[in-house]
């Protein structure tokens, strides 16, 4: 693995600079970086305030000027954690056989400076040690309706009362097409009062994009781990 690692990175750093590999694991024939996925952790950084985002970071954010209420947004997110029909949240052109999905964690993080891809480890639902499970409850976690638990909404807030940058983390198996952007989307015109956070069932019960805000743009939305069973990884050959 560890040549295998080296020469990939040595070709893309030729041909393909803003790629790069981290680690290389061997694993079973029959392994499917998709389907065998146990979870999905994405993120999505979008930058608060009248000024501009740093030409570097421009491609990177969703610039957002107008004040937003980042209480309203936090306490949004406990309508949407656990199991729903999200058709709400499902564009056009999903191939999923079913808009049931389950997501296990949605934080909106105020930040001080350009918006951050935060350390997971505290913040995931996932335990980093074994992907395939989730991390025991701890003070002020939230229950999922499947029994996972989750780490409050609240439980993370930058040390300035007046944030410059915001990041939304959603965590689950599985994301229906563009259902990410569309959370956040709805998100921000909860923060400007657009909609409140109270309209969600309702919204939910819809089974429609056409009655939720447009979708946040794409610049900002990371994919930031995929999680996966140990099962998968053999033991490296010595």
């Amino acid at each position: 693995p560890e040549t295998v690692l080296r020469g990939l990175n040595h070709f893309l750093g030729k041909y393909h600079e803003d790629i790069g590999l981290t680690d290389v694991k061997t694993v079973s024939s029959t392994f499917h970086s998709r389907h065998d996925a146990a979870g999905r952790s994405y993120m999505y950084r979008i930058h608060l305030g009248s000024s501009l985002p740093s030409i570097f970071e421009r491609a990177q954010v969703w610039h957002v000027s107008e004040p937003l209420d980042i209480s309203a947004m936090q306490a949004a997110c406990t309508y949407l954690v656990g199991d729903h029909d999200f058709s709400t949240f499902r564009a056009l052109g999903c191939q999923a056989n079913s808009p049931h999905r389950t997501l296990l964690n949605l934080q909106v993080l105020p930040c001080r400076g350009w918006p951050p891809f935060p350390e997971l480890s505290s913040l995931s639902c996932f335990d980093p040690r074994s992907s395939d499970s989730l991390k025991p409850g701890t003070g002020g976690a939230l229950q999922c309706n499947n029994g996972a638990t989750k780490l409050s909404p609240n439980s993370y807030s930058c040390e300035s009362d007046a944030p410059t940058s915001l990041v939304v983390i959603a965590e689950g198996r599985a994301f229906l097409y563009h259902q990410v952007r569309l959370i956040v989307g709805t998100l921000k015109a909860i923060g400007t009062g657009e909609i409140s956070a109270s309209d969600l069932p309702r919204l939910l019960e819809a089974k429609t994009p056409s009655v939720i805000p447009p979708m946040a743009p794409s610049t900002g939305l990371f994919l930031a781990y995929v999680h996966y069973n140990d099962r998968h990884f053999q033991e490296q050959i010595k």
